[in-house]
């Protein structure tokens, strides 16, 4: 029986009822909604870790006429039922019951969101006393006080802050991983909040209402895709089809993120486009190309017209990093997801002198694919998650394991604190 069909049975008293405020649950809804596809999951989530046990993901689509830019209620919340009833019904093989969680965490696509950082300190009354927690809410507060500020949301730009992370503490200058008790006259901290539109928020809200879910929280993939990346610090790459981001993470978190307006299809089609292909015909030539089934000269020739292009990418995400590569050094270690599954070419590229002379690198720039492999602290029940179209879900879930069940989890802090719900919601 999908969600629609019980959601309806609930709105007449049968069935369920919502919990009224944020519980932690140890069975979780994960929903990560990809440029085209909708990934739902059952997680297990236990001392900072996750077990998925019910997974499937269905084709997002909108109705005629409607870019996949904008959500469409209707078409959405009818996929959304799909993929979690699919997935809920797995869970009667790995745990001997069908499990339904109330409580949603729901990721959306790079393109949706963007980053805006902002650092806050303050001076402690108190210095020989060891930190507290009211002092780092205090913090946190005040931190998303001055992002709303910063981006006068959502009153003059039509978007709202969803989501925050901690990316670093310092505490008289030096950097802490956890400051609780320490001692120090003074406290800073660098946060990175993201902001997305108006209508993405309630159109999320509104299909968890008809879905029968209490939405918790509003993840960008990006930040799903940062949690499980082991460095303390690297930069992250998602390449999606007409958009790229790269941003910078300090042990899971996000510091900074920016976007460049150019993807895996548009460096494909600029190349295809020298030899005057479309479609179909622009794909079999990239895969024999990738097969090394073409004639000699015209592998050279397509292979002069593709860097071409990856370096017109390249230089579109130097100049997209602009002022906040300025004075500072970028780590040389740099992890990639091809969320368009189209330009494995990427990660090489990143790998080149040319790229390495873009920016400020510390040394010569090391590329890796982000996989199922980095993904720590996951386990997959259902032997399923371990394909690449998986990663958005398998990565939300080890964030959302990381925050909600880890103790003293600043970040679980600081998205209590951010309020974007409708009052109604």
């Amino acid at each position: 029986m999908g969600r629609l069909f019980e959601s309806r049975l609930r709105a007449f008293g049968i069935g369920r009822k919502r919990a009224s405020a944020v519980p932690l649950t140890k069975h979780h809804t994960i929903l990560a909604m990809a440029p085209d596809h909708v990934y739902g999951a059952v997680v297990e989530m236990e001392s900072g870790s996750a077990q998925i046990v019910g997974l499937a993901g269905e084709s997002l689509e909108a109705r005629a006429g409607l870019p996949m830019t904008q959500p469409d209620v209707d078409c959405w919340a009818i996929q959304c039922d799909e993929a979690l009833s699919h997935a809920e019904d797995m869970t009667v093989r790995h745990c001997g019951r069908k499990l339904v969680p109330d409580w949603a965490t729901i990721s959306v696509p790079v393109h949706t969101t963007h980053c805006h950082p902002v650092v806050v300190r303050r001076e402690r009354r108190e210095p020989n006393a060891g930190v507290t927690e009211q002092e780092l809410a205090s913090l946190l507060r005040l931190g998303y006080r001055t992002a709303q500020d910063e981006t006068h949301a959502p009153a003059e730009t039509g978007e709202d802050i969803v989501f925050g992370s901690v990316a670093q503490v310092s505490l008289d200058d030096q950097i802490v991983t956890d400051p609780l008790g320490l001692h120090g006259e003074q406290i800073q901290m660098r946060l990175n909040f993201s902001l997305l539109p108006l209508t993405w928020i309630r159109a999320l809200e509104i299909i968890c209402d008809r879905l029968g879910l209490h939405l918790q929280a509003i993840v960008p993939q990006e930040a799903a895709y940062a949690s499980p990346l082991p460095d303390s610090e690297c930069l992250l790459l998602v390449v999606e089809p007409h958009c790229t981001s790269i941003g910078l993470v300090r042990r899971g978190r996000l510091e900074w993120s920016v976007l460049a307006e150019m993807g895996a299809d548009d460096v494909v089609e600029q190349a295809a486009n020298a030899f005057d292909l479309r479609g179909q015909q622009s794909r079999a030539l990239l895969t024999a190309y990738r097969g090394g089934r073409l004639q000699q000269d015209l592998e050279l020739k397509l292979a002069r017209v593709f860097w071409k292009e990856l370096r017109r990418w390249m230089q579109a995400l130097a100049e997209a990093v602009g002022n906040n590569a300025r004075g500072t050094t970028l780590p040389h270690r740099i992890y990639v997801v091809d969320a368009s599954q189209n330009l494995p070419e990427s990660v090489p590229s990143l790998e080149t002198p040319f790229w390495e002379q873009l920016l400020p690198f510390e040394r010569c720039p090391e590329a890796h694919v982000v996989d199922a492999g980095i993904v720590r602290k996951v386990l997959d029940l259902t032997a399923q998650a371990s394909a690449a179209r998986y990663l958005p879900v398998r990565t939300l879930a080890h964030l959302a394991a990381q925050v909600y069940t880890s103790e003293h989890c600043l970040d679980a802090a600081l998205i209590e604190t951010i309020r974007w719900q409708t009052p109604t919601a």
